[in-house]
């Protein structure tokens, strides 16, 4: 299998207002997937990003991908339907050496990844044997934690750059890392902290020490105090956010994003717009953020269909885990209660327009909810921790 690359052309070039010239321009080739890009010039000239504890070493090595070690520098785990994004544009566009390599450090005789996460998982998954990355040195302190936090630190900068495909993390999103790092430093050490002195000992967290470390991660950069009034805004909500850590649940939020969306409606079990799955299911794909307003739809979805009905609920919720469960059981109450009304409502016509004697025989009661459930299929999309890859049924019944 392989992939095109870009390589550079050296052509002369004439135009009327710079005179004749040599210019770099770039043509495609084909890379298989038993070897590394050709490491080229204007790779090497690309500007890197570095930290006090970890150093670029201006070396590019070949490495089998599936012998890096990650180190998840993001708030939520890989994004399969970004990984399968990265693969379609290395497929399709090629790989762009003006843009930076994933990036590496070794550890105790191990490679981890400082950057390129989904890219490197892309990678193992059409089955690349050799990749090129960028080698860093670390030169902080020799324990594992200090490791880490020094390449988290790295990851979310670098990430913050650059234009290869990428799973951009909203602000709040980013908020909720420095927030678990928090809550994993007081279990471990019994002080709130992000930072910590020369000898490890733990800085208490305070403003100033979450303005710093958003300065060292490159989110000052993009959402400033110097910024327009709206990303300035953004700015002061996170440091507050941050800051008031132990009033929010950090948990882990994946966002349902259009090429996640795609992926699954090409399976086949899954489909929009009221369109019929391979299995001959009328699917819809709902947002169940608004469960009052967007409720009864399910209802008259489900009563208008002489198919089997079957939704994928979704969330647009990126700070509270359990607003999305809370929502969705919401969403399903609410179209309950919208069958149950229509019962009401029918059998308030019986009493206004039928006889007196049969009034009883014609009243209907409502079933349970647990019954109503039986009338469709109700899928969640995998948003949370611990909630497998793509698609997922809740406990919706209590």
């Amino acid at each position: 299998m392989t992939t095109s690359i870009l390589v550079p052309e050296i052509q002369a070039h004439n135009d009327k207002y710079h005179g004749q010239r040599v210019v770099e321009k770039f043509r495609r080739i084909k890379v298989h997937t038993n070897e590394a890009p050709k490491i080229q010039d204007v790779t090497r000239r690309l500007l890197r990003q570095e930290s006090s504890q970890l150093k670029y070493t201006n070396e590019i090595i070949r490495l089998d991908p599936k012998e890096v070690k990650p180190m998840q520098t993001r708030t939520a785990d890989l994004v399969l339907s970004h990984v399968d994004e990265i693969l379609q544009f290395l497929n399709k566009e090629g790989y762009d050496p003006t843009e930076l390599p994933p990036c590496v450090v070794k550890f105790r005789g191990e490679y981890y990844i400082i950057n390129g996460h989904h890219q490197t998982a892309a990678l193992i998954e059409r089955g690349q044997s050799l990749w090129i990355y960028d080698v860093y040195d670390y030169i902080g302190p020799k324990d594992f934690d200090s490791f880490e936090k020094a390449v988290k630190s790295l990851g979310k900068k670098i990430n913050l750059v650059g234009s290869t495909p990428k799973h951009s993390q909203k602000p709040f999103e980013l908020a909720n890392g420095y927030i678990l790092d928090i809550q994993k430093n007081y279990e471990k050490t019994g002080v709130a902290h992000l930072l910590c002195k020369a000898d490890g000992t733990p800085i208490p967290l305070t403003k100033k020490c979450v303005e710093t470390i958003l300065d060292d991660d490159g989110f000052t950069a993009h959402w400033g105090p110097d910024k327009s009034s709206g990303l300035k805004a953004t700015y002061t909500k996170v440091v507050q956010k941050i800051l008031a850590w132990q009033n929010h649940n950090a948990s882990n939020i994946r966002s349902f994003t259009d090429s996640w969306k795609k992926k699954l409606i090409r399976a086949g079990k899954f489909k929009s717009d009221g369109k019929m799955s391979d299995d001959q299911h009328k699917c819809y794909m709902v947002c169940t953020d608004n469960p009052n307003s967007d409720g009864v739809k399910l209802f008259l979805q489900t009563m208008s269909s002489t198919s089997p009905v079957r939704f994928l609920s979704y969330s647009k919720e990126t700070d509270d885990p359990q607003k999305i469960i809370d929502n969705e059981k919401a969403y399903l109450k609410k179209a309950y209660n919208s069958y149950v009304e229509s019962v009401k409502f029918h059998n308030d016509m019986v009493e206004k327009f039928e006889d007196d004697r049969i009034c009883d025989k014609l009243k209907s009661q409502p079933y349970s909810y647990e019954q109503f459930l039986t009338l469709f299929d109700w899928w969640a999309v995998a948003q949370l921790d611990d909630e497998g890859e793509n698609v997922i049924q809740r406990d919706v019944t209590n």
